[in-house]
């Protein structure tokens, strides 16, 4: 019967055959289905068993460099941000979209509550914590040196270290921040939670993910950030005994405590560090692309 369905099959399965390469994604916004993978072959039955059900369906074989269209992941980016910003609401100190990826900023205090909406929402489904990490940022955006210049006798390959100055208020030193992945809807998300200088604390996801558990006891360990609630919070890296937080910026990198072995007591012993802090690998800050930026030296500022 030459009927709609028809000639809506006939239609579908032209687009469909003329998408199977995955060359032509001008028009991908048109796409009912979009199939994604490695290989182009095997999706292709299931391409064209969908184009005789109707749907014009693109087939993206993720092959050399070949990525996902960029109005494909804008559009689901806009999507999550939406559904966001509608179940969270107030709570949603504010988003951004950078390099295809979501990141969302919340307040300590409604950490429990946004996780549960997370994982608990039918429109999210966030049931995996694929990580959980803490950053420091004393000192974030200074440099021990400048990288674009140098005098006729080159870099200094060691200088003096000069102490630590205060370059980011003392209420958002600290961030954890927590990985999130929804296998239903193939959502990926980043969300931050900063943390003051003085008394680093935050409740304990173990309870939403057991997952964390692990993950956290290795924040604190390594920043000295507590979990409230958490089943079992104790180190996890360093040894039992061990003083501070290696992690943290203000953390000495010859540490304060060196091991020896006395030959009048025959044995090791510990005894405070007796190497004179220094800066040995000196952290640079460089434009983005500057390694094979074509612009000439002198037109290049130092970062």
């Amino acid at each position: 019967v030459l009927d709609d369905d028809y000639y809506k099959r006939i239609e579908a399965i032209q687009f469909t055959m003329s998408h199977d390469d995955g060359k032509k994604l001008n028009d991908v916004s048109k796409a009912d289905i979009i199939l994604l993978g490695v290989s182009r072959t095997s999706k292709t039955p299931t391409s064209i068993y969908l184009a005789n059900r109707g749907y014009k369906t693109i087939n993206i074989p993720l092959v050399l460099d070949q990525k996902i269209p960029e109005d494909l992941m804008s559009k689901k980016n806009k999507v999550l941000r939406a559904i966001l910003a509608d179940v969270l609401d107030e709570r949603l100190v504010r988003s951004s979209d950078a390099l295809g990826e979501i990141t969302i900023e919340i307040l300590s205090d409604d950490l429990l509550s946004v996780m549960r909406l997370l994982k608990e929402t039918d429109d999210l489904q966030f049931h995996q914590l694929i990580d959980l990490s803490a950053v420091d940022y004393l000192e974030y955006g200074k440099a021990d040196w400048q990288t674009q210049s140098a005098s006729s006798e080159g870099f200094s390959r060691g200088v003096g270290s000069a102490g630590m100055s205060d370059s980011i208020e003392d209420s958002r030193r600290f961030c954890v921040v927590y990985h999130l992945l929804s296998v239903a809807h193939n959502y990926r998300l980043r969300v931050k939670c900063y943390l003051n200088a003085e008394s680093p604390r935050l409740h304990s996801v173990a309870d939403i993910w057991p997952v964390a558990d692990w993950y956290e006891r290795e924040a604190f360990d390594l920043f000295g950030i507590l979990f409230d609630n958490h089943p079992d919070l104790r180190r996890i890296l360093t040894d039992y005994g061990f003083i501070g937080h290696p992690f943290r910026k203000d953390f000495p990198l010859e540490g304060y405590v060196e091991v020896r072995y006395d030959p009048e007591k025959k044995r090791v012993v510990n005894q405070p560090v007796s190497i004179e802090p220094r800066t040995l690998v000196p952290k640079v800050i460089r434009e983005e692309d500057w390694l094979h930026s074509s612009k000439p030296q002198s037109e290049i500022e130092d970062a």
